[in-house]
């Protein structure tokens, strides 16, 4: 099961879809050299999980790099979809204290408007 991704762009934020298995950083790059791009124009992204089957300790460092330059660019991310087997992965990293975990995509744009 390969990694792929997708971005889109709304007016104030972007939806950032996840799917497959986030096991390298490696696989990540063209990923993280897109969300490089379009942090310039936005710096609030929604990242929906709910088609990624399976994630590394490297894939959480990607999810912490999506948080990262969204706050250093002034922004927020929030995670949305999260499996229950994500759910228990982030309660163990304690990356639930870390991040904005919301239930949709409606859900997480109220948070990132406030």
């Amino acid at each position: 099961m390969s990694f792929t991704y997708s971005i889109e762009p709304k007016d104030k934020y972007a939806v950032i879809r996840l799917h497959g298995a986030l096991l390298s950083s490696f696989e990540a790059k063209p990923f993280l050299e897109e969300l490089h791009e379009v942090r310039k124009t936005i710096n609030r992204f929604v990242v929906d999980l709910q088609e990624l089957k399976h994630m590394s300790s490297e894939g959480l460092g990607v999810l912490i790099q999506i948080l990262t330059k969204a706050r250093n660019a002034g922004g927020d991310a929030v995670i949305i979809n999260l499996s229950t087997e994500l759910q228990q992965l982030f309660i163990i990293t304690k990356l639930n204290s870390i991040f904005t975990i919301a239930k949709d995509v409606r859900s997480a744009v109220k948070i990132l408007a406030s």
